[in-house]
């Protein structure tokens, strides 16, 4: 059996009692559990980002990376967004990912004597479109066990008062 769940664009599959016992929470905690869910699956793919940096730029040791790749709740809707971000002020080098993976044009500029000096060209390594492809199905199929998983705990927990 399936239960729509209002229109945030999945479906539950499985028992009807687990339908109508999610539909009988309140909206907040619905969200949460939504939350959750798609939090596990973002970090399936985020997992998978890393990996794929690692393994493009193994010397890029010399900055720590790891931490500006980030799982975040969405604001205004449910959901989250992955990708990279950084801890704000002087410290914050996110940016540098962006770079290295959507590459840069060929750059020049004119010298004091009006010479032309080329900087070069960073490849696209497309280390982040590559993990969303190769783990969307896996992160498509985790946000359905992630929601009966968290469903099952919000049970349990509200169970016991």
């Amino acid at each position: 059996m399936r239960q729509d769940v209002g229109n945030i664009g999945f479906s539950l599959t499985g028992d009807v009692q687990l339908g109508e016992l999610f539909d009988s929470l309140i909206p907040r905690i619905q969200n949460n559990i939504v939350k959750a869910g798609y939090r596990k699956a973002g970090l399936i793919i985020l997992n998978q980002a890393k990996q794929n940096f690692q393994s493009r730029f193994n010397d890029a040791g010399k900055m720590n990376f790891n931490k500006y790749f980030k799982v975040q709740a969405l604001k205004s809707k449910i959901g989250v967004r992955v990708g990279v971000g950084g801890s704000g002020g002087n410290e914050d080098k996110a940016y540098i990912l962006r770079f290295l993976e959507y590459g840069t044009n060929e750059r020049q500029y004119k010298t004091r004597n009006s010479a032309n000096h080329f900087t070069g060209k960073l490849k696209s390594s497309q280390f982040f479109s590559d993990a969303v492809e190769q783990k969307s199905a896996e992160a498509m199929d985790e946000v359905q066990k992630g929601l009966i998983d968290n469903m099952e705990k919000t049970v349990a927990r509200y169970s016991k008062m």
